[in-house]
Order: structure tokens, then C-alpha cells, then sequence
């Protein structure tokens, strides 16, 4: 699952599997929430409002998930929401299962297609992007499903936070960096058919690995059960594992 997170003044956006919230089409009136005096750009006052309004503390449990939880929690804490849904290719995680989700928890949402969050964010449409996690390396490096190292980049390249949600049990100390991560590979075809239609000609060759790896230098902060980890990682990670909380 990836997800895109944002606020922009009363208003709060997210991308999922990918998600991605968006401002909705009503008016920014139209959103109870507004993160404290403005913001300063980098998150903080968005991170600090998390924090306090206690969404932290139920990212890992009672069944809210990771990414996805941050909006559960926001949604019952009252805070109204729009969010854009990424179809997550090639299984289509997110039209099958986020859309669900989300449909269930009556959370506003449209249907996007993976290609079209650059455009998005070009757009100035995202505020913050949140995604999930499948593995975390002591550095910081986060394996998630696979386009979740591009949405990083386009987040960098248009000056977007980039975060990441994940319970404490996703960070693998023995693992060095990102590199240490192993990548499956899935058959061919999931992205040679789709719904079992083929799509591609017999005899193309398929590369479909399942995962790709984010570097730590393009992850903004990293939500967890005991806290927000920041910068540097292995040093936040590490004391974390020790027993001090995040910020």
C-alpha cells in the first residue's frame, strides 16, 4: 500500500497503495482541520498536530493499520477528508482493496491511475504523501510496494514531505541498508494479463519485482506506534530501540 498525505491550511490530502488525498472538490471552508498557524513548510506544524490529536498511538493497533490508519484515525477524530486512490499496479491493491476500505469507512475518494500522480503534484494539488511499509533497514531505507521509489522522487522533485507509516515491527535493525532487502519477484502474468485477459503478446518478457526501495534521503520522517523518527535514521532507530521515544 502507498499512500500520499496532505494538508494544505484547513484542508488534508493523502495518497494510498497508492493513496493519494487530495483537496476535496468542495471549498477549503468546507474541512474541520487546520494545522497550527500556518505550518512552516517542512511538516513540522503538520507533525506536531499529529502527534497531539493522538494519532500516533493508534497506527499499530486496534486494527487500524499503518498508512491507511493515519486516515481512520483523522476520519473519526472528525477531521473531513478527500482521498485519491492509486490503482497500485500490477494487482490493482488499491481499486480493489483501498477503494473498498475506504467505501466501508465512508472516506470521500476518487479512483487515479498510478501515472497520474506527478501530474498531481505538478499540479500543486499534494501538500504530503504517506506510504506504507513492507520491511525497514536500520538506515532508514524502506522496501514498499513497487512505484513507491518513483512516487519518492516526484515528491523531491515538486518539494513534497514524504513520510513514511509503520508499526515498530516493520524496522529490521540487522539489516545494514536497503541493499540487504530482499526483492521478489512475481510471475509474468500478473502484467502480461489482466483479470486474466492476456494483454501483452505470447512470449513477452516480464520483469515484475514486487517491492522497490526508498532511500532514506528521500523519506521526510517516519510515523510509528511510539513516535515520529527523524532524520538522521539509524541514529533515531537506534535510540528508539533503546527505549527513547520519538519526537
Amino acid at each position: 500500500m502507498r499512500l500520499t498525505f496532505s494538508w494544505r491550511s484547513a484542508l488534508c490530502t493523502l495518497l494510498l497503495g497508492a493513496v493519494l488525498l487530495l483537496p476535496s472538490p468542495r471549498t477549503a471552508e468546507g474541512y474541520v482541520y487546520k494545522v497550527k498557524s500556518g505550518g512552516t513548510g517542512d511538516g513540522s506544524s503538520w507533525e506536531k498536530a499529529l502527534g497531539e490529536k493522538g494519532l500516533l498511538e493508534k497506527l499499530a493497533t486496534a486494527g487500524y493499520g499503518t498508512a491507511l490508519g493515519v486516515i481512520r484515525a483523522a476520519r473519526k477524530q472528525g477531521k473531513k477528508l478527500h482521498v485519491y486512490v492509486d490503482e497500485t499496479r500490477p494487482v490493482l491493491q488499491g481499486a480493489r482493496l483501498t477503494a473498498w476500505e475506504l467505501k466501508k469507512e465512508k472516506i470521500p475518494y476518487t479512483l487515479i491511475t498510478d501515472n497520474m500522480a506527478g501530474f498531481l503534484m505538478q499540479q500543486k494539488k499534494i501538500d504530503k504523501i504517506i506510504v506504507g511499509a513492507d520491511r525497514i533497514a536500520a538506515n532508514g531505507d524502506t522496501a514498499n510496494k513497487i512505484g513507491t521509489y518513483s512516487l519518492a522522487v516526484l515528491a523531491q522533485a515538486h518539494g513534497v514531505p514524504l513520510y513514511i507509516a509503520a508499526p515498530l515491527s516493520t524496522i529490521d535493525v540487522s539489516l545494514k541498508t536497503g541493499d540487504s532487502i530482499p526483492i521478489e519477484e512475481r510471475k509474468s502474468d500478473e502484467v502480461a494479463h489482466l483479470q486474466g485477459t492476456r494483454s501483452a503478446p505470447r512470449g513477452t518478457i516480464v520483469y515484475n519485482p514486487a517491492f522497490d526501495i526508498t532511500p532514506a534521503r528521500l523519506i521526510t520522517a517516519m510515523i510509528t506506534e511510539k513516535g515520529i523518527l527523524r532524520k538522521p535514521f539509524r541514529a533515531s532507530i537506534a535510540r528508539l530501540y533503546k527505549g527513547e521515544r520519538g519526537s
